[in-house]
């Protein structure tokens, strides 16, 4: 049954590719990546052939996606082609093929900060840590803000003392834009160590970055954090009292439902 399953999706995306609604070719793309499936690969590839130019994008993210090592050599043909770099550089770190580390390292040196930022996570997701390190620790402190912000939310998901340790530090930038989504990332990789840091955060004005320090505590923060968050449960804005009190909750929970 499985097979014909297939036969049923597959020809309607095929023809939803051929479409002349760049929008419904997107959005095909963007299932077949999803659907992780061999079959759904194949498509893909055969998608991405048609597709010309910068139109080219939404395949090469569709295919780091789909997760399947095969493909690098696909994606990896369009690192320094215009408009399609940096998709195509994030979709080689997610595709998980060590192949590409070579490639990766000579654009961890690129004259562009961001082609740096993007290539030094996808290297991390490799496991070249000793190219990777460096660069995304120096970028940290970049001087442009958009590059602090992309080294931030690139490394969300990734589990790596290299990952806490340039998040930490962006955490600690004076630029909101940058420190909440470092606080997001540190919700999963952060730890104890860094409560003293994260408690600073409670007490500045902008409300979503002390959402985003309040669902750090809320994952590893101590009781003692406790004392410095009961207080936004009067804050005037709901969004951060609500946070306030799913963090004490937590908090509490981890400590075995101890007031």
């Amino acid at each position: 049954g499985n097979h014909g399953d297939r036969d049923l999706v597959e020809t309607p995306l095929y023809r939803r590719l051929e479409s002349d609604d760049e929008t419904v070719r997107d959005e095909t793309f963007l299932i077949l990546g999803q659907i992780r499936q061999p079959w759904a690969v194949e498509v893909l590839k055969k998608g991405l052939a048609v597709e010309l130019g910068a139109r080219r994008k939404v395949a090469i993210i569709a295919m780091g996606e789909a997760g399947d090592p095969s493909l690098a050599g696909q994606v990896q043909r369009f690192v320094n082609t215009q408009g399609l770099v940096l998709a195509a550089i994030e979709s080689l770190g997610r595709l998980g093929n060590p192949d590409a580390i070579p490639a990766l390292q000579k654009l961890a040196v690129h004259e562009d900060e961001l082609v740096q930022a993007i290539s030094a996570v996808a290297l991390l997701k490799l496991g070249d840590v000793e190219t990777a390190g460096p660069v995304l620790e120096r970028l940290a402190t970049a001087d442009k803000e958009l590059v602090r912000v992309t080294v931030a939310n690139q490394l969300h998901d990734v589990e790596h003392d290299i990952s806490r340790k340039v998040l930490g530090t962006l955490a600690g930038d004076s630029t909101a834009t940058v420190v909440r989504p470092a606080l997001l990332g540190l919700e999963h990789a952060g730890d104890g160590s860094m409560e003293a840091m994260v408690l600073g955060k409670l007490a500045g004005s902008d409300p979503d970055v002390i959402m985003a320090a309040l669902d750090c505590l809320g994952h590893w923060g101590s009781a003692a954090a406790m004392d410095a968050i009961v207080p936004l449960l009067q804050n005037e804005n709901p969004y951060v009292k609500l946070s306030a009190a799913n963090a004490i909750m937590e908090i509490r929970g981890r400590q075995g439902g101890a007031a």
